[in-house]
C-alpha cells in the first residue's frame, strides 16, 4: 500500500503545490491519476519514487518512508517518465547494468514485451525514434515486476497498434499484490483498464473513487436518453449541440463512466461530486 500523509510541497516559497495532501493507494489496481496542466501529476511520481523530497508530511509504501531512500524502498517501485534520456548503449548493455537493481526482473518477459512492441533488441537505443524508446522503457520498467510501476503519460508517442499492446500487457499483469499508477492527459487511452480514478487539483485530493462505485452511482450520457431530472443534474456541458450530462443514479441505469465528462464535473465542482458518494461505503473510496 501506498500511504500519502499530510503532504506539503513547493518549488516556491509563495506557492504551495501540495498542501495537506492525503491519499492512499491499494494493491491489486490501475490507478489513473487525472489533474489539469501544473496540478503536480509528474511531480507527485517523482516524490513517490523518491526523486523529490516532502517538504512536510510522509509518503510510506507498506510503511517504509520515502525520505530515507532506502533499498528496500527504491527497489519496490519502478518509474516511466514522460521525458527521459539514454546513453548511447545497446539494450542488451542496458539490461546488464540496471536489471540487478530490480530482483524480479525476467529476462524472457523484457524478451516477450521486446516482439510485442516490435523493437529489436540488438539496437542501440540513442537510435531508436522516440516511439521505440518509449516502448523500450515500457518493455524494460513492465519486467522490472516492481511491486509499484508509475507510468507518467505512458502512451505519449506510441502508434495505435502500440497502444493496444500496452492496454492488453498492463491488465494481464494485474495481481493483487502490486499497484499501478498512470498519469496522463489522454484518458482515452486507459479508460479501458483503469478501475480507480484519482483527481487532484490546486494541491489537494479532490475525488477519488473505483469505477464500480462511480458507474453504480453516477449515470453520463445525453441528458435527453437518460430522462434525468434537473436536480439531479451533477454537471452538464455542450457538445455538439446537446447536453452531455453527470447525474445521479436514480432510475439504475447501467452508462459507462465518461472519464473526460467526469474530470470536467470534478474541476468545475467536486463538492457536488463528492456528496454524492457520501453514503457509499467501499475501502477504494478516499473521503475528501
Amino acid at each position: 500500500m501506498i500511504e500519502i500523509k499530510n503532504l506539503e510541497f513547493a518549488y516556491t516559497k509563495n506557492k504551495k503545490l501540495f498542501e495537506n495532501l492525503t491519499m492512499k493507494f491499494n494493491p491489486g489496481s490501475i490507478y489513473g491519476l487525472l489533474g489539469k496542466n501544473g496540478s503536480g501529476k509528474t511531480t507527485l511520481m517523482k516524490l513517490i519514487s523518491g526523486l523529490r523530497y516532502p517538504q512536510a508530511g510522509s509518503i510510506l509504501i507498506d510503511s517504509v518512508d520515502s525520505s530515507g531512500r532506502l533499498p528496500a524502498y527504491l527497489s519496490k517501485i519502478f518509474l516511466i517518465p514522460e521525458e527521459f534520456d539514454f546513453p548511447s548503449i545497446s539494450i542488451d548493455s542496458y539490461i546488464r547494468l540496471y536489471s540487478p537493481f530490480y530482483q524480479n526482473f525476467q529476462d524472457t518477459q523484457f524478451e516477450y514485451y521486446l516482439t510485442e512492441f516490435e523493437v529489436a533488441r540488438h539496437s542501440i537505443i540513442t537510435k531508436l525514434s522516440l516511439g521505440q524508446k518509449k516502448k523500450f522503457l515500457l518493455a524494460f520498467g513492465l519486467a522490472c515486476n516492481t511491486a509499484v510501476l508509475l507510468m507518467d503519460e505512458p502512451t505519449n508517442g506510441l502508434d495505435i497498434p502500440s497502444k493496444v499492446q500496452f492496454r492488453k500487457i498492463l491488465a494481464s499483469l494485474v495481481d493483487d499484490k502490486r499497484i499501478f499508477i498512470i498519469s496522463t492527459h489522454q484518458v482515452k487511452d486507459i479508460e479501458d483498464i483503469i478501475d480507480n480514478i484519482s483527481i487532484i487539483n490546486q494541491g489537494k485530493l479532490r475525488f477519488s473513487a473505483n469505477l464500480k462505485d462511480i458507474s453504480e452511482t453516477l449515470v453520463f450520457g445525453d441528458n435527453e436518453e437518460l430522462g434525468i431530472d434537473e436536480s439531479d443534474i451533477i454537471y452538464k456541458e455542450l457538445q455538439l449541440g446537446t447536453y452531455r450530462i453527470v447525474g445521479k443514479n436514480v432510475f439504475s441505469q447501467n452508462t459507462y463512466p465518461d472519464l473526460e465528462l467526469l474530470f470536467n464535473a470534478v474541476i468545475n465542482d467536486s463538492e457536488k461530486i463528492n456528496n454524492t458518494f457520501n453514503n457509499i461505503k467501499s475501502d477504494n473510496y478516499v473521503t475528501i
